[in-house]
């Protein structure tokens, strides 16, 4: 719950006081000073500080950005003085990477297109931390350079602390009128925008990247080997600079391939290691996956559930086979047969590795899973073959195409469906996020070795000619979906349709306080799953029909659906509009049954009460329902259309409750210990209090 998880960071916030806005500008400075700035990440920390901006207790917002833009100014200006007085100096005869065929290629640059260059130069990483350097080398005018980078760091500093408080905001502007299947709709689509994006941005600027990175690694071996205190190492070690001198050799695969391959190995292995060892001692890793879970539990629709098995399938082992068998005939047929013992050992080495990892570890699987699996939890097998299966077949692709656009097509295509994969089993609550990381991992790194396998192969046997079977593919897919489509039907493999609590009729014993007590739910949550107030009222009645005509009759107007027109109809008219939708909140993982709104005059202005009533599956004897809900009062609008919550919740109760007991609705009313009495606050920011009594009454539906 990322707003707990925000406000969990509020008193360290508060103990540092005023010191949080000088952190902000010396993240700033130090990030934007040349070089320094590479390599730490102070635009990050802007962001989570411009998120903290936006809850209550939390620094300023106008401070922080203030401290920002000054830190970025100044760390500019630096490197402007630097590159004013010793730039030339520095790079006469090359400064790192730096050379002078550089400098005078950005002159020309500076020359063409003036200040532009300062300005836009703040926002593209790596270069920000250059281009104030190159400005004071060809000599623009510091008055200039001062207008146009004090331009530059006000966008940035809106950027990345701005950034931070639009997205802590718009968090709780979800949470005031998104539904969980609109939430998770919503983080789907900005998930899918973002892979759009990195795909366009791959598509465009792939290739000139890559050559960007092959020129600066040629520069650096260039200056590494005209360096003379280094050619004299060399001299005085041969052995080892001779081993490392094969290791980094392009030439052969034996060479620079297989040490990159190696690295990242190690580099997984480690990840994977600290992962099992966090586990192991329960570090907050552990506390994080429960924490999704019970995030999951909230968002998690009957929609979402289907289509989540509808990805989850596509790893089960009956289609893993398929896919297998499909694969390995086309590869044996078109003479691509180099491939399958690499394959067969991503796949069959990842398994029985996951399989060791289940029964070593015994991890449970979560409390809150929609569907049943008899296996332990961690690493995920599902994940593990979305990375060594697919990724292996990604990886025949994009050795044997030559196409740029259709490598990045396949490469995303692969990154989206892995990810889709593993997601999937989130959503299900078949596994943690951590079970889900280690299954990545641990395919990974049989990935790694499946392919270094293909590559030693490739250049130890002569090659015969490929055939390319373009009616194979077609014929995969008919097969492939013909088991996919059976597992889809087995019986065994349908996800349990839960009987829906409502139509479970279950008896209250005669003295029902003491059951309400102990069987009910005792708060109304968010659209996160965050406490939002306790419960205020329990209702006895009889007919369902009864009770909206009385409300009807009293001068209650049914609440709208929430939707774009309701919302901009509430902002347009406030606390006139009756049919104003109400926020979605959540009882027992359940959305509110009824919403109905009505105005009260008070001594001061008109207040819009608020009643959400629960239907629940609980009866008594004489067969009338038990209903539960919260009574809320809103006295004004703020963050349009949002509204202002008055904030005596008790107060708010009592006037629905005497309107009820003048019409002559209520029978038998009790007043019940619920919870202590305490202060909150709402994910808007308005304060409540309550006493935390619980009024459990009859309600008379005849009294309309």
């Amino acid at each position: 719950m990322l707003d707990q998880w925000l406000q969990s960071l509020m008193p360290f916030i508060q103990h540092l006081s005023g010191w949080i806005y000088w952190i902000a500008f010396l993240a700033a400075l130090v990030e934007t000073v040349l070089v320094v700035g590479l390599f730490l990440p102070g635009s990050t920390l802007l962001l989570l500080l411009g998120a903290l901006s936006a809850g209550s207790g939390g620094p300023s917002f106008l401070w922080l950005f203030i401290f920002a833009v000054a830190g970025a100014t100044l760390g500019d200006n630096v490197n402007y003085t630097l590159g004013r007085r010793y730039g030339r100096r520095w790079t006469e005869n090359g400064l790192w990477l730096l050379r002078r065929e550089h400098i005078e290629k950005a002159h020309e640059f500076f020359s063409k297109h003036g200040g532009k260059s300062v300005f836009f130069a703040r926002f593209i990483p790596s270069l920000k931390e250059v281009a104030p350097f190159v400005a004071g080398t060809v000599g623009m005018s510091r008055g200039w350079f001062f207008i146009w980078n004090l331009l530059g760091a006000l966008g940035w500093g809106l950027q990345w602390v701005g950034a931070g408080y639009v997205f802590a905001r718009s968090l709780t502007l979800a949470q005031q009128w998104m539904s969980r299947a609109g939430l998770g709709a919503a983080l789907l689509a900005i998930l899918v925008l973002l892979f759009w994006y990195l795909r366009r941005w791959m598509l465009r600027n792939g290739p000139a990247w890559w050559a960007a990175v092959v020129s600066v690694s040629h520069a650096l071996a260039k200056t590494l080997r005209e360096n003379p205190e280094l050619v004299a190492r060399v001299r005085a070690h041969p052995r080892l600079f001779g081993f490392l001198g094969a290791r980094l050799n392009r030439q052969q695969f034996t060479g620079l391939p297989l040490t990159l391959f190696g690295v990242a190995f190690l580099y997984l292995l480690l990840l994977f290691g600290g992962l099992v060892e966090d586990l192991i001692v329960s570090d907050p890793i552990v506390a994080l996956d429960h924490s999704v879970a019970e995030v999951m539990v909230a968002l998690r629709t009957p929609a979402w559930e289907t289509a989540a098995m509808w990805v989850s399938n596509i790893g089960v082992w009956q289609v893993v086979v398929a896919i297998l068998l499909v694969s390995s005939i086309w590869l044996w047929l078109s003479r691509r047969r180099f491939y399958l013992l690499p394959l067969l050992i991503s796949v069959s080495g990842s398994t029985l590795f996951a399989f060791a990892g289940k029964w070593a570890l015994h991890r449970p699987r979560p409390l809150e899973a929609a569907v049943h699996e008899a296996s332990y939890a961690f690493p995920s097998g599902h994940a593990l073959i979305s990375i060594s299966l697919f990724g292996f077949l990604a990886y025949i692709w994009l050795r044997e195409i030559s196409s740029w656009p259709m490598r990045v097509n396949i490469f995303f295509a692969w990154l989206l469906l892995a990810l889709a994969i593993g997601l999937s089993r989130i959503v299900l609550g078949v596994h943690f996020p951590s079970d889900v990381l280690g299954g990545y991992l641990l395919g990974g790194l049989w990935l790694l070795v499946a392919i270094v396998w293909a590559e030693w192969t490739r250049t130890r046997i002569e090659q015969s000619q490929t055939r390319s079977m373009p009616f194979a593919l077609p014929l995969a897919l008919v097969f492939v979906g013909a088991v996919y489509s059976g597992v889809l039907l087995a019986p065994a493999r349908t996800p349990p349709v839960p009987i829906p609590e409502a139509s479970i009729s279950q008896l209250l014993p005669q003295q029902a306080e003491s059951f309400l007590e102990t069987h009910l739910p005792h708060y109304v949550r968010g659209t996160l799953g965050a406490r939002v107030q306790p419960l205020s009222v329990a209702l006895l009645v009889g007919d369902e029909a009864g009770l909206r005509d009385a409300l009807h009759t009293d001068g209650w107007t049914q609440a709208s659906p929430i939707g774009a027109s309701a919302l901009l109809k509430l902002a347009r008219e406030g606390l006139d509009d009756l049919q104003a939708p109400s926020v979605p909140l959540f009882w027992n993982n359940e959305l509110y049954t009824l919403a109905y709104n009505r105005h009260i005059q008070t001594s001061k202005q008109t207040e819009m009460l608020s009643l959400l009533l629960w239907k629940t599956s609980y009866r008594n004897a004489a067969g009338e329902t038990l209903w539960v809900g919260i009574v809320r009062a809103y006295w004004g609008m703020h963050w349009y259309p949002a509204r202002r919550l008055s904030p005596d919740l008790d107060a708010a109760r009592e006037q629905a409750l005497m309107d009820f007991q003048m019409q002559g609705c209520l029978v038998s009313t009790k007043r019940l210990p619920w919870v202590a009495p305490q202060i909150g606050q709402t994910f808007t920011e308005d304060e409540f209090f309550t006493r935390g009594d619980l009024v459990f009454s009859r309600f008379d539906s005849r009294c309309r």
